[in-house]
């Protein structure tokens, strides 16, 4: 088997394209898995707030944010949101790049800011829930890579399905939820890289799958074995050796009916003797 060239990286879509058509030009197979903003989905109505809001924060605050996976945004039926902007609180710790590119989307938001929102010198900036924000708002435009967390308010599962089914592709969607239902709802009705469960970032722990995203968040996979057969190319090869060539000699002209007979039933074929 040879090695083949690919390359794995964070980034945009933008980014992708710029590297995707770097590698066409050299006809250079690519693995390329980008970051997006992957959605989370609370069913508050069938699943523990305060546990989902616990999982997400935690997953959340990885390197401060800055991580593909990290859970982007939450999706929250309104009758539920104040449940989750009580309780992110009582279960938030204090967890630096992109400092001055942050604290702009914090600024031109026209969210709520309901926790956190300051700034400690240059360097650091407190994990923020925003509340009240909209699909047009800033903080919806790009990845935030960074430890914000916008709250869209909807009215049921239905419009957060149709909300993620009308943006890129996400890397990951992340659902909290204990009904079955909404389980195969999303399963069956959105596409990702992967979908999660009722918890944040445990997929790149399980090996055994792939990972990876799908247009906007990349394309191919790795992790585990599914890493290995990424960067290699399988090559086939065949060895003819001259001594099958008494079956082969039907292949060659002139096509007699005995050729034809014999390429039609190969059980019926003859050895010629020598």
């Amino acid at each position: 088997m040879l090695l083949k060239y690919a390359t794995g990286l964070t980034g945009s879509g933008p980014v992708g394209r710029v590297v995707a058509a770097a590698a066409a030009k050299n006809v250079t197979p690519v693995t390329i898995e980008l970051g997006s903003k992957s959605p989370v989905f609370i069913d508050a109505g069938n699943t523990d707030i305060e546990l989902a809001a616990k999982r997400i924060l935690w997953g959340k605050h990885q390197n401060a944010g800055q991580i593909c996976v990290a859970p982007d945004y939450i999706l929250i039926p309104r009758a539920h949101s104040r449940g989750v902007h009580e309780g992110v609180p009582r279960v938030l710790a204090p967890t630096r790049r992109h400092h001055a590119r942050i604290l702009e989307l914090l600024r031109r938001t026209q969210g709520k800011i309901v926790h956190g929102g300051n700034a400690e010198g240059t360097k650091r900036i407190e994990p923020t829930l925003v509340t009240d924000v909209g699909l047009d708002d800033p903080l919806m435009e790009d990845e935030l890579f960074g430890p914000i967390i916008p709250l869209v308010p909807v009215d049921d599962v239905h419009e957060a399905i149709q909300i993620i089914r009308g943006r890129p592709v996400p890397l990951v969607i992340y659902v909290f939820t204990d009904s079955e239902d909404t389980k195969n709802k999303f399963l069956e009705s959105t596409s990702s890289g992967t979908l999660v469960l009722n918890d944040t970032f445990m997929q790149l722990g399980v090996h055994e799958m792939p990972f990876g995203g799908q247009g906007e968040s990349g394309y191919g996979s790795y992790l585990g074995k599914f890493s290995f057969d990424t960067f290699v190319n399988r090559r086939s090869y065949i060895n003819v050796p001259p001594a099958a060539e008494p079956f082969l000699q039907y292949r060659y002209p002139p096509y007699t009916e005995d050729a034809f007979q014999a390429l039609s039933a190969p059980a019926n074929i003859k050895i010629p003797e020598h």
